[in-house]
């Protein structure tokens, strides 16, 4: 591992992240968007170290937070776009 390597490594902090509620229109639903993109689920809190985040999710689910995950802040799941969005061509002359 070169130097660059290691420094950047050492920049990552860490997300504990829970995925979007619900919706039926604009009623919020019980229920949680697990197959919904990361880069839509909602950053609870931030942490500079992974152990701090596994911390707090595991003390979460003493209160029944199952959903939550703690997600790299360079995870590039974070920056995809979600699935769905790709650009389609157009045929010609449209």
């Amino acid at each position: 591992m070169n130097v660059r390597h290691a420094a950047a490594l050492a920049f990552v902090g860490w997300y504990l992240m829970a995925p979007p509620q619900k919706y039926r229109g604009d009623t919020p639903l019980v229920g949680r968007k697990f197959d919904a993109p990361l880069n839509q689920w909602k950053i609870a809190k931030a942490f500079d170290e992974a152990q701090d985040c596994e911390r707090e999710r595991n003390e979460d689910r003493a209160f029944g937070l199952m959903w939550e995950q703690c997600i790299a802040t360079d995870d590039p799941r974070l920056k995809g776009k979600p699935s769905g969005s790709r650009h389609r061509r157009k045929p010609n002359g449209y």
